[in-house]
């Protein structure tokens, strides 16, 4: 069965979360009520979006609505994750919070093509 994660559980009052992780290993296939917006740092592996794989790789930027499915399988993987309520999307806080990753993939995405 596909594990459902819960609003509630991960963002709590604020409907916003903004956290750096570290990820080794399998994650079995879910969705949530939730978008989610996660900018790989380091590692490597293979991240499963609705039946399509895609690399891991330092770098690169997924982005999850509330409908899709995905699983994970990664190797010593830190990266950054912004989840966020869909209400949220329309707030100041939501445009200040995309404001923030763009100028940090944008930062980043280009030291990482200049390498």
């Amino acid at each position: 069965m596909i594990e459902r994660l819960m609003r509630a559980d991960y963002l709590g009052k604020e409907d916003i979360s903004a956290v750096r992780k570290s990820f080794d290993g399998k994650y079995k296939s879910h969705w949530h009520e939730f978008y989610e917006i996660e900018y790989i740092i380091s590692g490597s592996g293979i991240y499963e979006i609705d039946g399509i794989e895609y690399k891991i790789t330092p770098g690169t930027l997924f982005f999850m609505t509330p409908v899709d499915f995905h699983n994970v399988n990664a190797n010593n993987v830190e990266l950054y994750n912004n989840s966020l309520n869909a209400t949220t999307l329309t707030s100041s806080e939501a445009i200040a919070a995309f404001q923030t990753w763009t100028d940090f993939y944008n930062k980043h995405s280009i030291q990482n093509h200049s390498q």
